[in-house]
């Protein structure tokens, strides 16, 4: 069965380096959504807001990391780099240096990682 294609994406302060780690099956829709609550200031991670207050929109990129084949393995390829760095080293300096586990606990309406499935 075929299952739409998902992601692992980055959001990465410029000026610092530091990266907020996360998955998706429409990059577009979920770059949209951040910026829009970035921008509004009402962003669920404060370290992030923060960077975003403090450098501004123009500070930030968005990126892609890895792309998922099967999108029911999305939440166990961003805890490997939640783990690991986005780039796969041991060390990681950003937003969401956090377990999986509590990431997605912590997410309002936490999807399953099934896009839409």
């Amino acid at each position: 069965m075929a299952y739409p294609r998902g992601a692992i994406y980055v959001i990465r302060c410029l000026a610092t380096g530091e990266v907020y780690v996360g998955s998706t099956c429409n990059l577009a829709e979920r770059w949209a959504a951040h910026r829009a609550r970035l921008r509004a200031g009402t962003h669920v991670n404060e370290q992030l807001q923060a960077a975003w207050d403090a450098y501004g929109e123009a500070a930030f990129e968005f990126g892609i990391v890895e792309e998922i084949g099967d999108p029911r393995e999305l939440r166990r390829a961003e805890a490997r780099r939640l783990a690991h760095g986005p780039s796969g080293s041991a060390s990681m300096s950003g937003y969401r240096a956090i377990s999986a586990t509590r990431m997605t606990s912590r997410r309002k309406g936490a999807s399953t990682g099934t896009c839409g499935r």
